[in-house]
């Protein structure tokens, strides 16, 4: 069974009448569904599901309580009234027959919708195989230009019946390709590209393993190994690489302070020129890490031209752009809508086509591909997932990609004719921009790992005492908020395999899952002013939309949501009206909702977004972003009419900032490090509270005081991997 279409379906099955608000019937089927796609046949068991489910005790005796069996009738009945509810067209019906508590999953031949319906549609998701089962054997022997050893081997598998292919399956088809790592040195590695004859791959190299060096270097080393060459060594930020189709030159960004550099240089690293300046602003949206970010550089096939992101104009839309290597000269190729972002610019082949990576939201993008010249682009994909990188084939038929699944990140193959696609088992959990040379029928990856932290510290007349780690996993762990009656710590994190929302005790105990959204992603949790409820944003369905759940035995009800973003959502004291950001005027702006009478009203400037009330509920405050420059936060009365000021302070990261009693609490880089700042919003002072070593947790409000300003909880990158493999085909 396809698990990405089994779980878009659970995914809409919980978002139902039948379903949104009926959390223990939500927490059952979400576990049933996902040991069943795992074949995890002992969690199915009926204690196990007591136990896991139902919170009974490890000594619990089924026997004696029939709870799994009344509740597993009542599931059974629910989802037979949602069935007949609800679009009879779905391609998937989930139903868990009498007798186990095994579910199944009857797949429906529905016709699939054509290539380039809008991006706010529902379509049927195009079938999902692996190398064991590929029915097209011609994807793989012309797509990536495989040798004929391999190619005989898919095409005896091409014949065989469709079947869920094993980890043993995976381990052999997988053995066909010869797997190394090519770059592990100290320090990370990442943005690879391979030379035109197969001979030469670039990199970037970070020498701080946390990634917070001030500078990063090009290296260059042969494919087959030996010693590397520090080709562009300068002291500021070196990214991107890109050879030129003839391979004498070599183009990448030089990243400024408030823009980047597009150089061009030769093979040997001199005769460096600048060809022009863009703005490549830091995504918040994706995973790749503060300096990999979604950037990638794309020569056209004359060399005439470089396609990257950037600005788009004096647009806030960061869209492809193409610049001329002759005169800098720029031309919009894609201008996205809203606040969208399009990443990882590639050309085909033949030159005829850019394929990219669209994000609409935080780790939610789909594969497009658009003329060269500019145009109506065309979605190629559905995923709603976090793209992680892509790479055409040597024919130009396939699109090599990374995508974020649940808790990892794998390589696939997409047939852009027919939609299918495939998924490459190179036993890599954590793969992300794939890089494929014809030459040498080679494919160059990056393997990135990051695990995020949230620690505990203490404030100790007016320093940092005794900080620790909060909870201990693997996996990210971000966003924590503290109930304002002190008793319960929310947090999201993908310990359960994707991003959910976990409460806990201030000491780390008491520890439970909230929600079972199933991913992408989730955060900004907020706790009403008498703590039984909290709000946060997530994804189910792409954009980001606005939950309200109470904090005992609920599930999630969506209260904003559209096609656009509904996010970082807070509460007034009085606890009668929320605060939250939206793009439905294009660019992110603040506004307010009445929960009485369901009323929106704009509060804030253009660029507006993340809003805090102070604790008397006078003042609100704010960050603006403003094109091509850092966020900073702003204060207002909550009096109606009262106009906004600056208070020249930009948090870093710029969502870690937070309101604790009289004063505002938020981080600030400094070096290598990170200074937490307490500034007084009466007196206009700031005073450094000490330093957090770590590397925080980009793109996540992972900031957060208890409510007596005693202790403040936030998210650290305790580990980072980020290193270069090299899988190449059998000859």
């Amino acid at each position: 069974m396809d698990r990405e279409l089994a779980r878009n379906q659970l995914r809409r099955i919980l978002l139902s009448a039948e379903f949104v608000r009926a959390q223990r019937m939500s927490r059952f089927l979400s576990h049933v569904v996902e040991k069943s796609l795992l074949s995890d046949l002992d969690s199915l068991k009926e204690r196990q599901i007591g136990i896991s489910v139902f919170d009974r005790p490890e000594d619990w005796d089924p026997k004696l309580d029939n709870i799994v069996r009344s509740e597993a009738r009542r599931l059974r009945a629910k989802l037979e009234a949602y069935a007949a509810a609800n679009d009879p067209e779905e391609r998937v019906r989930i139903t868990i027959p009498k007798g186990s508590y095994i579910a199944t999953f009857d797949v429906r031949n529905i016709p699939e919708p054509a290539i380039g319906r809008g991006p706010h549609d529902s379509p049927v998701l195009p079938q999902r195989t692996y190398i064991g089962r590929f029915r097209d054997a011609r994807l793989w022997a012309l797509g990536l230009a495989l040798a004929v050893t391999f190619t005989a081997c898919v095409g005896v598998l091409a014949a065989a019946h469709d079947y869920a292919v094993s980890a043993n399956d995976r381990h052999r088809y997988g053995a066909t390709w010869s797997i190394a790592p090519f770059a592990v040195d100290s320090g990370r590695q990442f943005s690879p590209d391979i030379s035109p004859d197969g001979r030469l791959i670039a990199y970037v190299a970070v020498d701080a393993d946390n990634g917070s060096s001030n500078s990063s270097d090009i290296i260059v080393r042969p494919a087959t190994g030996g010693s590397a060459t520090d080709l562009i060594h300068n002291g500021h930020y070196n990214l991107h690489p890109a050879w030129s189709p003839s391979g004498d030159r070599l183009a990448y960004l030089q990243k400024l302070d408030t823009e980047s550099r597009l150089i061009i240089s030769g093979r040997d690293g001199r005769s460096q020129r600048q060809v022009s300046s863009i703005h490549d602003a830091t995504s918040e949206w994706t995973s790749s890490g503060p300096l990999a970010d979604c950037q990638k550089l794309s020569w056209s096939r004359d060399g005439r031209s470089i396609y990257l992101t950037s600005q788009v104009a004096d647009l806030p839309d960061y869209g492809i752009v193409s610049v001329s290597t002759a005169d800098g000269r720029q031309h919009a190729v894609t201008m996205p809508p809203g606040v969208d972002q399009d990443c990882y610019a590639r050309i085909s082949p033949d030159g005829r086509t850019l394929a990219f990576a669209r994000f609409i939201s935080h780790g939610v993008s789909d594969i497009y591909v658009v003329s060269p010249e500019g145009g109506t682009p065309k979605r190629l994909t559905y995923v709603n997932s976090e793209i992680r990188g892509l790479d055409w084939s040597a024919d130009g038929e396939s699109i090599i990609y990374a995508v974020r699944d649940l808790n990892r990140s794998e390589l696939r193959v997409l047939n852009v004719s027919t939609g299918s696609f495939g998924v490459l088992p190179l036993n890599s959990a954590w793969a992300s921009d794939p890089v494929f040379s014809p030459a040498s029928q080679s494919l160059a990856f990056v393997e990135q790992e990051d695990r995020w932290t949230i620690w505990r510290a203490r404030l100790d007349h007016g320093h940092i005492e005794d900080a620790k780690p909060f909870l201990t996993t693997s996996g990210q762990n971000h966003s924590p908020s503290v109930s304002p009656d002190g008793k319960t710590v929310a947090f999201v994190s993908d310990r359960s395999g994707a991003p959910e929302i976990w409460f806990a005790s201030p000491d780390g105990s008491q520890l439970r899952q909230m929600t079972h959204f199933g991913g992408p992603w989730l955060g900004t949790i907020r706790w009403s002013p008498d703590s039984s409820r909290i709000i946060f944003d997530a994804r189910p369905g792409g954009h980001a939309t606005i939950f309200m759940m109470a904090a005992e035995d609920s599930a999630p009800a969506p209260i904003l949501q559209g096609d656009f973003e509904c996010r970082r959502p807070s509460w007034s004291r009085r606890g009668d009206y929320i605060y939250y950001d939206s793009t439905s005027h294009g660019r992110s702006q603040l506004w307010t909702r009445s929960l009485p009478d369901a009323q929106s009203t704009v509060i804030g400037p253009s660029g507006s977004q993340d809003a805090q009330e102070s604790k008397d509920g006078k003042d609100v405050f704010f960050l603006v972003q403003n094109p091509g420059s850092s966020s900073s936060l702003w204060k207002s009365s909550t009096a109606p009419g009262s106009k906004a000021s600056p208070l020249s302070i930009s948090p870093t990261p710029v969502l870690d900032w937070t309101v604790a009693n009289d004063t505002l609490l938020y981080t600030q880089q400094h070096r290598d490090s990170f200074n937490l700042v307490s500034y007084d919003p009466r007196s206009r002072r700031s005073v450094v509270l000490g330093v957090m070593p770590q590397d925080l947790s980009p793109g996540t409000p992972s900031l957060a005081a208890s409510p007596d300003g005693k202790w403040i909880f936030y998210a650290v990158v305790t580990h980072v991997r980020s290193d270069i493999s090299l899988a190449t085909a059998p000859r």
